[in-house]
């Protein structure tokens, strides 16, 4: 029986309301394919990198959308940035901002654990761990 892409992906959302991690990390993320077996997650080097962090959980929820088992492959969108091509890589090295730390899993994590709220990112010094 054929899935339903859209009523999957929705429900999979909603089932991600009761988890801030969870949904902060698939705001970030497309539904680039869906068949019986598994499914393939895409978007920036940041929001695969947060989807790692909580790959169970959204195997969880897609296990509830679909009724059975379902494997997460996750991928880094291929970018047009830069002359060679290489945005991915780019964006693996470039610094993060603000916004993609708000977002971040372990942010959102201790946000809804402590309470907490993120007041600024400052960027690291160079040659300091």
């Amino acid at each position: 029986m054929p899935l339903d892409v859209a009523a999957v992906w929705a429900e999979v959302n909603r089932i991600a309301t009761t988890s801030r991690r969870v949904r902060a990390v698939l705001g970030d993320l497309r539904l680039a394919s869906l068949d019986a077996t598994g499914v393939m997650l895409e978007g920036s080097a940041l929001a695969v990198s947060a989807a790692r962090a909580v790959q169970s959980e959204l195997a969880g929820a897609f296990q509830q959308a679909c009724g059975r088992t379902i494997s997460i492959s996750l991928r880094a969108a291929e970018s047009s940035e830069g002359a060679g091509g290489h945005g991915v890589e780019n964006a693996l090295r470039a610094p993060a901002s603000a916004e993609d730390m708000r977002k971040h899993p372990l942010v959102t994590a201790a946000e809804e654990l402590f309470g907490a709220r993120l007041v600024r990112v400052d960027a690291r010094q160079g040659g300091q761990s």
